[in-house]
């Protein structure tokens, strides 16, 4: 009986020693977390655009920073989110700022498998979803750019609009301009005043030798917008050069 009371009063010691440590850990894990976060905004760019809200522990930079300056503090807040991680597993926030830190690092392969890894934890946050489907489309991996349009349809099917421009898009640049046309009009179809459905139509068309067809869609543009008649014009100057 003492026996198996005393190894009862260890087990219990241990367990209350492994849950002050997590504790522990998950405090340390924020800090770092906010650390990190905090430098990321005071680079400025895309990195000011969503920081964890009232939680910067870093006074924002009032002097213009240097490249370098930059450079060395996205490493460290990269180092920072990564030590995060390891002391605390269910800080999801992680991901999406590696991803940001690695982009404006230019360090896109790391960026396009953070931004990955964002989505499979945190699928609820729209401009990952963004950021990654423009980082596959400009690496030129179109079907994994398609994959990801299909999923955030999924999840935002409120964004159809949205998304189906990013669709067309990739369509677009991979040089499939049947498909572009097919979503073109599928956008158009939603929404008749959709400039960006027209333009998609118009750059499409005159890409497959339709002038014709092309030249009508940049007429709906204008129409439906005479502030961009310029633009127009150099877009179709673009196209012809």
């Amino acid at each position: 009986n003492i026996t198996i009371l005393i190894a009862t009063l260890i087990c219990t010691l241990l367990n209350f020693s492994c849950k002050v440590d997590n504790l522990n850990n998950k405090e340390k894990a924020k800090e770092k977390f906010l650390q990190a976060t905090s430098r990321l905004y005071e680079t400025g760019g895309i990195a000011a655009f969503e920081v964890p809200q009232g939680q910067s522990v870093l006074e924002p930079s009032k002097e213009e920073l240097s490249p370098a300056q930059i450079n060395q503090m996205l490493k460290e807040s990269i180092k920072e989110l990564n030590e995060a991680i390891q002391l605390d597993s269910t800080l999801k926030d992680v991901y999406y700022f590696l991803g940001v830190a690695y982009l404006k690092l230019q360090d896109i392969d790391k960026a396009i498998e953070s931004f990955k890894k964002a989505l499979e934890v945190e699928p609820q946050r729209e401009i990952t979803y963004y950021l990654l489907h423009g980082l596959l489309v400009d690496s030129k991996k179109f079907k994994e750019a398609h994959t990801v349009a299909e999923k955030f349809l999924k999840q935002f099917p409120q964004k159809e609009k949205n998304i189906l421009n990013l669709i067309a898009i990739a369509y677009y640049k991979e040089g499939d301009y049947k498909n572009a046309i097919k979503i073109g009009k599928e956008m158009i179809s939603i929404d008749d005043q959709r400039i960006e459905g027209h333009l998609t139509l118009a750059h499409s068309y005159y890409m497959l030798g339709d002038k014709e067809s092309s030249e009508k869609e940049f007429r709906k543009v204008v129409e439906l917008n005479p502030n961009m008649e310029d633009e127009v014009k150099e877009m179709k100057g673009g196209l012809t050069d």
